[in-house]
């Protein structure tokens, strides 16, 4: 999971689009129409997703730079956040196509 974690960013980006293109395929049954806007907001919120669970790791690591028990579990919320919210506008996008 780790290694997975800190793939480069164009790997994140590929995560994205075979979202958007299995959504497409999903709704449409073919590739007429592909809206190029959905599909770039698809890929920022795969990265997103990535993003959320990576802060949401971090929380249960050792405390850095002073954090308290309390502080890490608003950081934990907060990866919790972006990841509820990153799919939501995954899920909004796939309902516009």
């Amino acid at each position: 999971m780790e290694n997975f974690l800190r793939l480069a960013p164009p790997y994140y980006a590929c995560i994205g689009i075979v979202l958007y293109l299995l959504f497409f395929l999903l709704k449409r049954k073919s590739l007429n129409g592909l809206d190029l806007t959905i599909l770039i907001f698809v890929i920022i919120d795969s990265i997103g997703i990535i993003a959320g669970i990576n802060v949401a790791i971090i929380s249960f690591g050792p405390p850095s730079c002073g954090q308290t028990p309390v502080e890490q579990i608003y950081i934990f919320i907060g990866g919790f956040a972006v990841i509820y919210v990153s799919f939501k506008d995954i899920w909004n996008k796939y309902l516009e196509i």
